[in-house]
């Protein structure tokens, strides 16, 4: 299995956190496909030492300055804008690399049999092959929310995603096939068009899953704790994603992710 990320020199304690905890506590065979999006040199090397870690290079130039909004100055998915009741302000660099998923999974895909897509702030506590085997007979597995919001009892936004649907692409599992190929190398150059906006790829994936006809898998929640309430980050998990303000904040994330932080 080859698991993708994607990240950027603010980002890398996490992804080296992140795959330092693949490297403790999976068995399955897997490699790791990392976009490193203007990330420096020693930061690279550490990655590698990891083992199992190819780094692709890409250095475009891009703003660091949050000087963007969203398109509808609201969005749930935004990390910069969880409490408040305005649009968020976000970089260039932060779009560019969140928006690429798309094409490292699609270029991934051409010559494996299965990607694994993982956003660099989660944290794997169990060996991924329950996964693999729970999913494997899927073309996509990924999770999806209807009608509901992911801040719990917090303030709730306008959801920015169409008709109140999220398709969470923090964690999803793609099976290479002639119909996922072409899904995701549509998704791509979509996305490709539009690198700048937030939420490209919420609505790219919504407007367009319907137009295939692909077996989709519902991502439990074991595999994407996401902390919205006291309770969560739950033991039995196997995957936590410290998602917005948590990967900072949250004790408990921060005391797992101690356990595989490298300086």
């Amino acid at each position: 299995m080859i698991i993708c990320c994607t990240t950027n020199q603010k980002y890398i304690k996490f992804t080296l956190a992140l795959i330092n905890s693949i490297r403790k506590n999976c068995k399955i065979k897997y490699k790791v496909e990392c976009l490193c999006v203007n990330v420096n040199k020693e930061s690279i090397e550490k990655l590698k030492k990891l083992g199992k870690v190819n780094c692709i290079i890409d250095n475009t130039l891009l703003s660091k300055k949050r000087t963007l909004t969203t398109p509808d100055n609201s969005t749930l998915t935004s990390i910069f804008n969880r409490d408040k009741n305005y649009g968020c302000l976000i970089s260039e660099e932060a779009c560019y690399c969140s928006n690429k998923r798309f094409d490292l999974v699609y270029k991934t895909l051409l010559n494996n049999e299965y990607v694994l897509f993982l956003d660099v702030d989660a944290i794997i506590r169990k060996d991924l092959n329950d996964l693999f085997l729970k999913y494997k007979d899927f073309d996509i597995t990924i999770r999806k929310n209807v009608n509901s919001t992911i801040y719990g009892n917090r303030k709730t936004l306008k959801i920015s995603e169409p008709n109140n649907i999220i398709y969470q692409q923090g964690v999803f599992l793609v099976k290479s096939n002639d119909k996922t190929v072409n899904f995701y190398e549509n998704l791509k150059n979509i996305v490709d068009k539009d690198l700048f906006n937030w939420n490209i790829d919420q609505i790219a994936f919504y407007n367009e899953i319907k137009n295939y006809n692909l077996n989709l898998g519902q991502l439990d929640l074991t595999f994407k704790d996401v902390y919205n309430k006291k309770g969560d980050f739950k033991n039995s998990s196997y995957i936590w994603s410290g998602a917005w303000k948590e990967k900072y904040s949250n004790k408990k994330y921060l005391t797992e992710f101690s356990k595989y932080a490298i300086e």
